[in-house]
């Protein structure tokens, strides 16, 4: 029957097809979603070498043309992309903490600058970060952003946007911060670029304020909910503050508003708001429970610390 055979001749190939695509790209859905990591060897390229001069947020290997992301391209380097984001993971508790928190903030800063109510507004997770006094300490050269982060985009950046690539690198740092080894998170592509984004100035959350700035940045300009909001605020369990950018944080002079114990831990602990900044885990929420709420201003009356 020549119809029949036609009809399993296209059903031999739509099925072919599948099974290159799986092969291919087997930890990506259709809809550009990371659901395994079980990646063969053999369909990655091999590493490559950094290239020597570069413009940050400019994709060298691209002389800065647009990108449209693929998944098969994606999945091309990410073996690479994750065996790079491993090697420089630091030794030391303190410097994981500073490199695992700045890239999840690097991440939130970058969709937090978005505003859905503005319809022709498309700033949001773009790649770029507007000169804001929020952005302190991510946009700087000798920031972590420029001098891990960026160079690592630039090998790959002719396959992922920079915009997902910071995504990756979050998702990343918060899979290898989990101490229980457990945390394995979805990842969807397709973020396109920018270069300019100053209009997206002022867009974060003003840390002075409560529960009124929480809502209007998540809820009202974010489009999120009030519980996304919160789930967000835990990822203040990674990192520390640094008072050279952001004015809060504490100093050798105010010992007595020191919580971390001895000296073995206090160079981890100061300036976190939990004993172990490097670890992901629930430690935020909990010390808001168990930890005595006292007010200071030790670097002004614009600047509180609890």
């Amino acid at each position: 029957n020549p119809k029949r055979t036609n009809m399993m001749l296209i059903s031999f190939c739509v099925l072919l097809l599948q099974a290159k695509t799986f092969f291919a790209c087997p930890f990506l859905r259709s809809d550009g979603k990371i659901v395994s990591e079980n990646l063969s060897g053999s369909i990655h390229d091999g590493h490559r070498n950094l290239l020597s001069t570069y413009t940050p947020g400019v994709c060298a290997l691209t002389n800065g043309a647009p990108l449209v992301a693929t998944s098969e391209g994606i999945c091309s380097v990410y073996e690479n992309i994750k065996q790079d984001f491993l090697a420089s993971i630091p030794s030391t508790p303190f410097e994981k903490a500073n490199l695992f928190g700045a890239a999840v903030r690097l991440t939130f800063h970058d969709a937090g600058e978005a505003n859905l109510q503005n319809s022709t507004d498309t700033f949001g997770p773009d790649g770029c970060l507007s000169s804001s006094s929020d952005n302190a300490g991510l946009v700087e050269s000798t920031s972590l952003v420029n001098t891990v982060i960026e160079p690592m985009w630039q090998k790959y950046c002719d396959k992922i946007s920079r915009a997902d690539f910071w995504v990756l690198f979050g998702k990343l740092s918060l899979e290898a911060a989990d101490p229980t080894n457990s945390i394995k998170l979805d990842y969807q592509f397709g973020r396109q670029d920018k270069t300019v984004c100053e209009l997206e100035v002022d867009r974060l959350p003003n840390p002075q304020y409560g529960v009124e700035m929480l809502e209007k940045v998540f809820v009202t300009q974010m489009g999120l909910t009030m519980e996304d909001a919160v789930t967000l605020l835990g990822a203040h369990t990674l990192g520390h503050t640094h008072i050279e950018n952001s004015g809060y944080g504490l100093t050798t002079e105010n010992e007595d508003f020191n919580p971390c114990g001895d000296d073995a831990q206090r160079a981890n602990c100061l300036n976190a708001w939990v004993y172990n900044p490097h670890e992901f885990d629930n430690g935020f929420y909990y010390s808001l429970f168990v930890q005595l709420w006292d007010n200071k201003q030790p670097n002004g009356p614009d600047k509180n610390l609890w």
